[in-house]
């Protein structure tokens, strides 16, 4: 027979036995006609009779409610959910089966579902009681750890933090509908409330989970990159640590055409230093940084180097740095600092010559002084060789005639006899060259004399006939390099002379090849003046000439131009600064296009590969300093820092009247300054200590996903939970 608690008015609780098959509104019926003795009121059943134990309110006991609570919660909500009809079949269906004998609970509707869910929580909290347990039900909590209603949507797959939060928050929701309602009157606030409060805890504590799982993953990627961190846990085998410095330092200077030998040594131990640092602590470096703050020590020296964002080239640092610089206080060292940078970048030039360098005309004069002495001496050099040649051998050295006489021909063809000067034209016409008799031998002492003739009569401002001119030189160049190779075969005593003479001959041709208007420049201040552009650093001087020109000028010349050359690269760089200007500003830009107008080739032949290897690395210092990384705000016009300053001025002067009644209460004004000044300070500090930031490893995506399917069901459990402070 069922058992049904009877509850009288008074407070006075009975347990009766209903007949078989009696439904709880007829159980009610029946203690009504068992009645006989109490109060003249009605009694009210409440539903099951419960029998608390110790075992029921033991934390296996707990586990077990944890893991019926979504039973329980289904069972409420599937019966609201059928039609009554259908419900009433049902009831009768499992009443049936537990008048049979099976473990089932008797149900009578919707508020039969409530009562039983009721009874059990009743008889749980008893029986909790009865075993001592009181506070927090971390034993049911359990059971809705591992209940599987907590872990229906899946939380691997899940592609960030907010993926994961979604996820976890339908799981909290889910979690919240499947708990019972066992005390509330209300049935649907509360139950909104449960569904409610597991979404929003849900959700909560899946994106914090997976933040704190992704830290810790973090954490663990980092000490997996340690040296010496054991294999079987993940560890990397790895080169030794000096190595791997190296190596990621080569690397980064490749990757930014730094050459590290030019760097001082105890600057590139710095440099590797600071790497080895952050490769034992499992955290990378960015070399290329490194490699930029050690060339810029190198260039501008340590008291000048790069600040954070310039070494580092992070748009919003090196913003930043800039903006603060007009900051009044706060600024200073940063200002100072670009000072310094601008006046140390005039320095690396003005000290490799630069500074009190020869003007144009001066070098232009030195050059073409020291040429003309080598000219004189090679014309000397040459009768002297083939005077020993012609006496030990008892002949002379015939040039062949066929070169010279083909280039006049096409002079004559395409410039004229009328562009050829007299002079010029009688010497050839002696030579036969022109169909009259030949009156003198060709000889290597005549074809001195026709370049010597040639040359005197060039005048560039004639056109034509420097055109002309230079053809027959041309021709004549030609006629000596075929008297040299038809006598390549020579032998006896005099072939020594005879190579001697030549090659003297050749060299001195090459000369006037090159400075066709040697002669003329010797007495033209004006050709003085633009000798070093025309010869050395315009674009239409030819690599050849300045390498022919940078051996053959006297120590004291070829000083002179490089140091002329130098200047004009300051000069460009930084207008003013070979006067010794105190406003001069050094641009990158400027020394960039004046190095770029030269070429690395003759910059090279003038001033060796060290020299150019040099300039180079102020060109590239220069650009790190100044040009201003892509995606960085800079105000270049300083109105930020000029705001600062004003508001720094302002006590509480605003367009706004609450505004002004609240920084214009004693102290607020003075504090919100001090932060202002703080803050600008730090950034100016942390500018200066200039930094190069570490990161450390990190997890792959696969990884993460890998870890988030083992993640815990948090967002089931902590909607669960939530819920559960409803029921």
């Amino acid at each position: 027979m069922p058992k049904y608690k009877v509850t009288s008015p008074d407070g006075k609780s009975w347990e009766i036995n209903a007949p078989d098959g009696a439904t709880q509104d007829q159980a009610l019926e029946y203690a009504k006609s068992q009645w006989s003795k109490g109060p003249s009121a009605e009694p009210k059943a409440e539903g099951p009779a419960t029998s608390p134990s110790k075992l029921k309110g033991s934390a296996l006991g707990g586990v077990f409610m944890g893991l019926r609570d979504p039973l329980d919660g289904g069972a409420q909500l599937l019966r609201r959910a059928v039609p009554s009809g259908v419900g009433a079949a049902i009831d009768d269906f499992g009443n049936s089966l537990a008048d049979m004998g099976l473990p089932i609970a008797r149900s009578s509707g919707v508020g039969g579902a409530d009562a039983l869910v009721k009874a059990v929580n009743s008889e749980y909290d008893d029986s909790r009681k009865m075993a001592g347990r009181d506070g927090v039900d971390l034993s049911r909590i359990a059971g809705n750890i591992i209940n599987p209603v907590n872990r229906l949507v899946p939380i691997g797959g899940a592609a960030s933090s907010g993926g994961v939060a979604l996820r976890s928050g339908v799981q909290g929701l889910l979690s919240g509908l499947m708990q019972p309602v066992a005390g509330a009157s209300d049935y649907a606030s509360t139950k909104a409330g449960q569904v409610a409060l597991g979404g929003i805890f849900g959700a909560g504590g899946g994106y914090a989970l997976d933040k704190l799982a992704g830290a810790a993953a973090s954490k663990f990627a980092t000490m997996r990159e340690r040296p010496g961190f054991p294999q079987w846990a993940g560890g990397k085998v790895q080169a030794p640590v000096g190595a791997q410095a190296d190596q990621q330092l080569a690397n980064a200077a490749a990757q930014q055409g730094v050459d590290l030998s030019a760097i001082p040594i105890g600057l590139r131990d710095q440099a590797k230093s600071t790497v080895v640092q952050a490769l034992n602590a499992g955290k990378k470096m960015d070399a290329r940084g490194v490699v930029r703050l050690a060339e810029s020590r190198a260039v501008l020296g340590d008291d000048a180097g790069f600040m954070a964002g310039q070494a580092t080239r992070d748009p919003q640092l090196f913003a930043r740095e800039l903006d603060v610089r007009g900051i009044q206080g706060a600024g200073k060292p940063v200002a100072d600092r670009l000072a310094l940078q601008n006046q140390r970048l005039i320095d690396s030039l003005a000290k490799k010559g630069a500074r009190g360098a020869p003007d144009n005309y001066d070098a232009g004069k030195a050059a073409i002084s020291s040429l003309q002495e080598l000219d004189s001496r090679m014309s000397a050099g040459i009768a002297d060789a083939y005077n020993k040649f012609r006496s030990a051998s008892g002949s002379s050295i015939d040039v062949p005639m066929q070169p010279l006489a083909q280039r006049l021909g096409e002079v004559l063809d395409s410039h004229g006899v009328e562009n050829i000067p007299p002079t010029v034209l009688k010497r050839m016409q002696s030579y036969g060259l022109t169909g009259e008799k030949q009156t003198k031998v060709f000889d290597l002492l005549e074809a001195d004399k026709l370049i010597k003739s040639i040359n005197a009569n060039y005048d560039p401002m004639k056109g034509p006939q420097a055109s002309a001119l230079g053809i027959l030189r041309k021709g004549l160049s030609e006629s000596i390099d075929l008297a040299d190779s038809q006598t390549q075969g020579a032998t006896g005593p005099s072939a020594d002379l005879l190579r001697n003479a030549l090659g003297q001959a050749k060299s001195r041709f090459a000369l006037h090849e090159s400075i066709p208007a040697l002669e003329a420049a010797a007495k033209d201040r004006g050709a003085q003046e633009a000798f070093v552009n025309q010869y050395f650093t315009s674009k239409s001087a030819s690599i050849d000439t300045v390498e022919r020109l940078t051996k053959i000028l006297s120590p004291e010349a070829r000083d002179s131009v490089q140091r002329n050359v130098l200047a004009g690269i300051l000069e460009k760089a930084a207008p003013g600064a070979v006067r010794g200007s105190d406003s001069a500003k050094f641009s990158q830009a400027g020394l960039r296009n004046a190095l770029d107008s030269i070429g690395d080739r003759k910059l090279e032949i003038l001033f060796g590969k060290d020299g150019l290897a040099q300039l180079r690395q102020i060109g590239r210092v220069a650009e790190w300093a100044q040009a201003q990384p892509a995606g960085s705000a800079v105000n270049n016009s300083n109105t930020g820092s000029a705001v600062a300053n004003l508001m720094q001025g302002l006590a509480g002067k605003s367009g706004s009247p609450m505004m002004n009644k609240l920084t214009g209460l004693p102290g607020v004004n003075l504090i919100k300054n001090s932060l202002s000044q703080s803050l600008d300070e730090s950034a100016a500090r942390t500018a200066m200590a200039a930094k190069i930031p570490t990161a450390g490893a990190k997890v792959s995506p696969e990884e993460i996903n890998a870890l988030r399917r083992f993640m815990p069901s948090l967002g089931g459990l902590l909607g669960s939970t939530a819920a559960g402070g409803l029921r």
